[in-house]
């Protein structure tokens, strides 16, 4: 059984979700979009992983492409959904320590780590393999079908 931190869990997504979310508005996210609707969770974000979500969201890809103003109102409401945390120096060692394959990737371990956050929720291979390794005890990194099986009504 994984334990909250938090009253109120926070989550950190990572791009691929958030373009699940966005770009293809896959089913798997709907249980995220209750979650925020009740106010249930807290979704973080900073200017890194804003960064790369503004980036990517503006790719084709194969079955869809959002035009401008749907990228503009989709960052929009990333935005009014998250809270922006700023960069600090806390828990340096430990960003250090807990080191993701994918460099690319270590954005999101840094701002779970800096922002207390409960759950990482991903499908990258590279930050799902660090928490089969168990390396860590900060934080849960889950996919986002993990995720679904511990939130969903039964």
């Amino acid at each position: 059984m994984l334990i909250k931190k938090n009253s109120r869990p926070i989550i950190v997504i990572d791009t691929n979700i958030w373009i699940d979310w966005f770009v293809f508005s896959d089913p798997s996210v709907q249980i995220l979009k209750n979650q925020i609707s009740k106010e249930s969770l807290q979704i973080v974000i900073n200017s890194h992983c804003l960064e790369e979500l503004q980036k990517v969201i503006g790719y084709s890809f194969a079955k869809r492409q959002l035009n401008q103003k749907e990228q503009i109102t989709a960052i929009a409401k990333c935005l009014e959904i998250t809270k922006f945390i700023t960069e600090n120096n806390k828990n340096q060692l430990l960003s250090k320590t807990l080191r993701c394959a994918d460099s690319s990737d270590q954005k999101f371990i840094e701002l779970s780590i800096v922002s207390n956050a409960d759950y990482l929720i991903t499908r990258d291979l590279a930050l799902l393999a660090l928490e089969r390794k168990k390396c860590h005890k900060k934080f849960h990194i889950l996919s986002l079908s993990k995720y679904n099986s511990l939130f969903e009504v039964k």
